[in-house]
């Protein structure tokens, strides 16, 4: 029975006050999300498989959750939200350009799982631009995440940046076979995750003479090998105009492990938390919607990871009510749910006992929960118009009438 209580491996519970940090975390993010122009979009959890299959990469396709309904469609639950979204565009081609949206929610990747840094289902929160094939375009969604990960308070952090197009050219000088540049992307893709001897024997698979040569890419071989790196000059250039270019640190051997990806390829890292991973990360799609569709649109977006986000970020608060109407005496309960809507109506979320509770029962609930403040209601002040309101945190007491109760509570003023 005890197994019974627990969620399937890879997936979790939250309860507060993870739950209430994940509201928040969504919240902020919608904020930035729409300051740049990007709106809302919704595709179901459940896809059609040939469509999740189309350019998901052999990596993947190992990982996704596949079934057949009832009536033998072969489905899968989707990976990411990137390839609903391509088939979306693909079905609406009459879209106004460029066409640039959010979606917030879960996915599903069956890979190991490590605690607070990688899970079978989680969350991302994504931003694309289609229609838009030039650079100006990724220089906006490394903006939009770099104002994503300061609206949410963390300033300590560099965006880890490449190209597959140049990641291309200087694989073909160095003797890789065209045929091989993605299943080697696939793999130098795990050397954050993995130690270097697991990569060089996986690149030593693919029948690489030399393996060890592609674990340490660095911009001075391009210089060497007379590989020209024009994306990567360009948004260096861009990232002057948005002002990040501090945070960019170029990294040749970055490839990211989707198949998709047609040009510039970045991940985000928060500084002193490389245990964590990748919490923001993206890049260029150009050809994905074109595999569901006659018309190809050029595309590229950034994708929010965010339970690693809430593994990041330190967040006690245990309960979203902001007042506890404690009650003197059961007989009181009508003039305490009145004054409890009329708190609610002021956009202040509020609760009373509706056991009836001792007072002393009542005032252990209320700090429990870590709720900031309770207002008493009793005989002499129902008859006074005057309550007192306490700061749970302190103790401190005030008799106050009810609209400075409201200013009190609103403006969190210590009493």
């Amino acid at each position: 029975m005890e197994g019974l209580l627990q969620p399937p491996r890879g997936t979790r519970d939250l309860l507060p006050p993870e739950s209430i940090l994940k509201d928040r975390v969504l919240q902020k993010l919608k904020e930035v999300f729409e300051s740049y122009g990007f709106f809302p979009v919704e595709s179901p959890a459940i896809e059609l498989w040939q469509v999740l299959a189309r350019k998901a990469g052999e990596e993947i396709e190992k990982q996704v959750y596949r079934f057949k309904d009832k009536s033998g469609r072969d489905l899968a639950l989707r990976f990411d939200l990137t390839v609903p979204l391509a088939r979306i565009v693909a079905s609406r081609l009459d879209l106004p350009l460029p066409f640039k949206r959010y979606q917030i929610g879960p996915v599903w990747r069956y890979e190991e799982v490590r605690a607070g840094k990688r899970y079978r289902e989680f969350w991302q929160a994504d931003c694309d631009i289609v229609g838009v094939s030039t650079l100006e375009a990724d220089a906006e969604v490394l903006a939009l995440g770099c104002d994503g990960l300061e609206k949410l308070g963390i300033k300590d952090f560099y965006i880890k940046l490449n190209s597959r197009q140049v990641l291309e050219r200087l694989l073909k000088k160095l003797g890789i076979p065209e045929k091989l540049f993605l299943p080697v992307c696939r793999v130098i893709d795990k050397l954050d995750k993995f130690p270097e001897s697991t990569v060089l024997n996986e690149l030593k698979e693919l029948g690489l003479k030399q393996p060890e040569k592609l674990l340490k890419l660095d911009e001075g071989l391009l210089e060497k090998l007379k590989v020209k790196a024009g994306e990567l000059e360009e948004i260096r250039k861009l990232a002057e105009e948005w002002g990040f270019e501090k945070r960019i640190r170029i990294d040749l051997n970055l490839a990211r492990g989707l198949d998709y990806y047609t040009g510039l390829i970045f991940e985000f890292k928060i500084t002193g938390k490389e245990e964590v991973g990748t919490v923001v990360a993206g890049g260029r799609y150009d050809g994905l919607i074109g595999l569901f569709a006659k018309k190809s649109l050029p595309a590229t977006g950034i994708s929010f990871g965010i339970d690693r986000l809430l593994s990041v970020l330190k967040h006690q608060q245990k309960t979203l009510t902001q007042v506890f109407v404690c009650l003197v005496k059961p007989e009181l309960r009508s003039k305490a749910v009145e004054i409890c809507q009329k708190f609610r109506r002021a956009g202040i979320p509020c609760e009373l006992d509706l056991k009836f509770r001792p007072l002393s029962k009542q005032l252990e609930y209320a700090d429990k929960l870590g709720i900031p403040w309770t207002l008493f209601l009793g005989p002499e002040e129902i008859k006074k118009g005057r309550y007192k309101l306490r700061n749970m945190e302190t103790g401190e007491e005030l008799q106050l009438d009810f609209d400075t109760c409201l200013k009190v509570i609103k403006t969190q003023k210590q009493i």
